[in-house]
């Protein structure tokens, strides 16, 4: 091994005391310490992504949701910020980030979609309130399947106010794993006798 390295730093062009073979090493191990130390700065600053659920990948189905009648109009608002990052996790030197602003219009557009099919106006001067937020959300890579686990507070425009949890695993994704939990945290909203009562009055 020293007599390759010796041969590689004669092909470099860099000129050395005649026979100092000692100084050519000393040379080579700085070289290759800088080549380590930035890839472990690559591997310690990893790769950040970002990822945002969508509610068009698990469509919500009559079964899901009970077939109660709405009334009047409502405004559905969400009270989570735009900007508000978050580490959804970290692994293998990547972390995926997200956005619970964002990750609660997903939310908003679910529960838009269903009270429109319950005959509810959606404005945003309503008679009714809705307020939501997804305040906390994370995953988990297992050996078999992604985790995807957040909580859904929602609070009633007559005081009502409940956290409900979505939690969703995925063979394939990240992405459906996030998907599937924001879709759950809904249903398990829209099960709520209360929140049903309150939407019906």
């Amino acid at each position: 091994m020293t007599m390759i390295a010796l041969r590689f730093i004669d092909h470099t062009g860099l000129h050395f005391p005649e026979g100092d073979n000692g100084m050519k090493l000393k040379y080579l191990l700085l070289v290759w310490k800088d080549i380590v130390f930035s890839i472990l700065l690559i591997a310690v600053a990893g790769c950040t992504q970002y990822y945002n659920p969508t509610e068009k990948t698990f469509p919500i189905n009559e079964k899901m949701v009970p077939g109660f009648a709405g009334k009047g109009t409502i405004a559905i608002i969400n009270m989570q910020p735009h900007g508000t990052e978050f580490v959804l996790v970290s692994q293998s030197g990547s972390t995926w980030k997200g956005d619970l602003g964002k990750w609660t219009d997903t939310a908003v557009n679910y529960i838009e979609i269903e009270l429109t099919k319950r005959n509810l106006v959606i404005t945003d001067s309503g008679q009714k309130r809705l307020k939501v937020g997804i305040t906390h959300a994370n995953a988990i890579f297992g050996a078999w399947v992604i985790g995807c686990k957040l909580n859904l507070r929602v609070e009633t425009g007559d005081g009502y106010v409940r956290e409900f949890e979505g939690n969703n695993t995925s063979p394939g994704t990240l992405f459906r794993a996030a998907d599937g939990a924001v879709m759950r945290a809904v249903v398990a909203a829209l099960n709520d006798p209360a929140i049903v009562s309150y939407l019906e009055k």
